[in-house]
């Protein structure tokens, strides 16, 4: 497993795992404390029992992808706000 001190190498954050849902009150779906793994021996993985990820652990590119929006977002805020306050003064 390669080291990356960016993203935290757990199996819910990578490309090859699988979530797990539960049908509540059959209405929606929400995450079950589980999931499968693509790769590897172990294909259940209890997440509540797993502390890092296995070899086969790679970046999730989708859920990079959004990180990476949602920091941009949140700059964009912060320098409007920044620039509505410079142009009150």
């Amino acid at each position: 497993m390669s080291k990356n001190n960016s993203v935290t190498q757990q199996c819910q954050n990578c490309a090859n795992f699988i979530q797990h849902y539960v049908l509540l009150e059959n209405i929606h779906y929400i995450k079950a404390g589980s999931g499968h793994c693509t790769k590897g021996e172990s294909k259940l993985i209890d997440l509540n029992n797993i502390s890092n990820a296995c070899e086969f652990w790679q970046h999730n590119i989708v859920n990079l992808h959004k990180d990476v929006v949602r920091s941009i977002n949140k700059v964009i805020n912060e320098l409007t706000s920044v620039s509505e306050m410079l142009e009150n003064q």
